[in-house]
């Protein structure tokens, strides 16, 4: 995978989007996450941090750990998290890169894309009464991110779990469908 994807990865962080880096990472990270080596279980938190660090989204992932009750790792996973996030705005302008960061996701209000459960919703109102609504499309969002939580802590199979958090990723975003569809990476695979 690290293989076929590098050129497109570096291509991609050229052009200031490093999400399918992040995906290989992430894809890399569930197969160590249940290895035998402790050290490969580390190294797999680290990775979800990187992740995280990167594109935010990926913390998501931190809801296996709680989900298997392996609670000091999860401890840890956050702790990496936050280090891996807060550090490099040190050497980037410190606070007030921080504050230009977060500036710019408060920023943010791109197209929504049609993939998304925002998006479907939208697509859907259009064209049963030719009209959006901005708050129940919000609401319906929010409540797929809910549902589909209560779903990742119902499932029973692996691989149903990482679906689950891998179309949160992709879908519960409203923007960028070409990028965060390369979340789903993992799930297929799996």
């Amino acid at each position: 995978i690290i293989a076929i994807s590098y050129p497109v990865a570096l291509s991609s962080i050229q052009r200031g989007n490093d999400v399918l880096l992040v995906a290989v990472l992430l894809c890399i990270a569930f197969a160590w996450k249940e290895d035998a080596s402790k050290l490969k279980r580390e190294l797999a938190m680290i990775l979800i941090a990187i992740c995280a660090g990167l594109k935010i989204y990926p913390a998501i992932a931190g809801l296996l750990y709680i989900k298997e009750k392996r609670y000091s790792e999860a401890i840890r996973l956050v702790l990496y998290g936050i280090i891996l996030f807060f550090v490099p705005f040190i050497f980037f302008d410190g606070t007030n890169g921080l504050m230009t960061f977060v500036n710019t996701l408060i920023g943010l209000n791109g197209e929504i894309h049609r993939f998304s459960v925002s998006g479907l919703f939208n697509e859907l109102s259009m064209k049963l009464t030719g009209t959006v609504f901005p708050r129940i499309t919000l609401i319906v969002q929010q409540s797929f991110f809910v549902l589909s939580i209560v779903a990742f802590f119902l499932c029973k199979e692996k691989w149903e779990e990482i679906l689950i958090l891998c179309c949160i990723m992709a879908v519960y975003i409203s923007s960028s469908w070409m990028y965060t569809c390369v979340y789903l990476l993992p799930a297929m695979l799996l």
